[in-house]
């Protein structure tokens, strides 16, 4: 209602400058989970206390409900002097407060509007103060964010995009691209990488950095990850009768880190390879280096049971961390797949050669195969077959390629004897 008077007034000209700080403690729900909500109310109280010492008495302070509190200032001279107030807040909320006998630190996050003659209604006032507020969260603990209209842009686009991801859900708008994987010793077809793109009406052909960090995030990774599994399956299966080889052609699907720890997901792997009576071997499943680093009880024991399916997991982009990779039962583990980054580093010094060098030979006294991710040129083919590289995948022998093209890329490769594949 005073947000509502300010614009009012702006509007008349009466109040020409105002500001309003939307404000979010941080980790306050681990506070209250943790230590009691009594001690989170008592938090709450301090904050609220700490808060109104910051500001001068014509402004107004508001909790608006759960841990946020919005403040609106009124008659500031300018920008400069908004942000000497948040700087202040922020300050005295980092300070611990003592409750109860338990020291608690809670920092927050503020958003700032500065007054604009564009707003008419003060919902509008506190979205936006909103938004600017998560994206100061985004960015870490303990700062602010002014608003600027890109940032309203981009939550726009955001939920467009959102609501368009759930319809190319329910409208099969996905599509996958596989990318070869090829046996360097033996110059021989290993199998493929299947690639999920997402054939939208509007934008055309959108790739998976573009959508499934949302997915991920609003609960959609798993059913997408699901159909990429089916589809994967059902694709190699044709293939395998259509290009016979021993052994079989594999196909690699990701399985995000949510999908991983589905109830029901040795289940419905197991219902797959039924379905497209694929031999053991067939499916690879590349999983997160994080999931494996945990090296929990009940990941050992998904992959103990996937491994009984004859399904093999692969540690993907593999990068930071590897020294505690000893921690789990590497005999679950067949291939650990190096990341781009390592092998794009691979001619520029001798650096990128001793690290891609030690990972290599790390995975082999565990008991891995490695591919090598990004492979682009001869020379990086001919550096890694001397390091005892196994398998290797890149634009050098492939890029991505949808159903159709693969089978092209199939055809040129098979010599009809016996099913055999070479890299011509």
């Amino acid at each position: 209602d005073r947000l509502q008077h300010v614009l009012e007034q702006e509007k008349r000209r009466i109040n020409k400058y105002y500001a309003v700080l939307f404000m979010d403690l941080d980790r306050f729900k681990v506070v209250n989970d943790s230590l009691g909500h009594n001690i989170g109310d008592l938090l709450l109280v301090e904050s609220a206390r700490r808060i109104r010492k910051c500001i001068r008495s014509e402004d107004t302070v508001a909790r608006l409900g759960g841990d946020e509190f919005v403040i609106l200032v009124e008659a500031m001279a300018d920008a400069h002097q908004v942000v000497k107030i948040a700087e202040r807040i922020l300050r005295a909320l980092a300070e611990p407060a003592d409750l109860e006998g338990y020291k608690v630190f809670a920092s927050t996050s503020i958003g700032i509007v500065l007054g604009d003659e564009r707003y008419e209604q003060a919902e509008d006032v506190l979205r936006d103060a909103d938004i600017a507020m998560y994206r100061a969260k985004r960015r870490g603990t303990g700062g602010y964010e002014i608003f600027d209209p890109v940032m309203l842009d981009s939550v726009i686009s955001r939920l467009e995009l959102e609501h368009d991801l759930r319809i190319a859900i329910d409208e099969g708008q996905f599509v996958l691209h596989y990318q070869p994987v090829v046996d360097l010793a033996a110059q021989r077809m290993l199998g493929f990488e299947a690639l999920v793109r997402w054939n939208h009406p509007t934008r055309g052909l959108v790739m998976p950095g573009d959508f499934i960090p949302l997915a991920e995030e609003i609960g959609l990774i798993v059913p997408i990850g699901y159909w990429v599994m089916d589809e994967a399956c059902r694709q190699i299966g044709l293939w395998q009768e259509k290009f016979p080889a021993t052994p079989p052609m594999s196909v690699s699907v990701n399985v995000s880190p949510r999908q991983f720890v589905e109830k029901d997901l040795v289940e419905k792997v197991a219902g797959m390879l039924e379905k497209y009576c694929l031999p053991s071997g067939s499916l690879n499943l590349d999983i997160a280096e994080s999931l494996i680093m945990e090296g929990s009880s009940n990941t050992t024991s998904l992959l103990a049971r996937l491994d009984e399916l004859g399904v093999h997991a692969q540690i993907d982009d593999f990068g930071m961390g590897y020294s505690s990779l000893g921690s789990l039962q590497t005999r679950l583990i067949e291939i650990l797949k190096v990341d781009r980054a390592f092998i794009a580093n691979l001619e520029t010094d001798g650096v990128g050669l001793e690290v891609v060098r030690m990972i290599i030979s790390l995975a082999h006294g565990l008991g891995m195969k490695v591919i090598a991710e990004g492979v682009e040129t001869d020379r990086q083919m001919e550096m890694l077959a001397g390091l005892n590289c196994e398998y290797a995948q890149g634009y050098k022998i492939a890029s991505p390629l949808d159903s159709r093209e693969a089978v092209d890329w199939l055809g040129r490769l098979f010599d009809g004897s016996g099913g055999e594949f070479e890299i011509r």
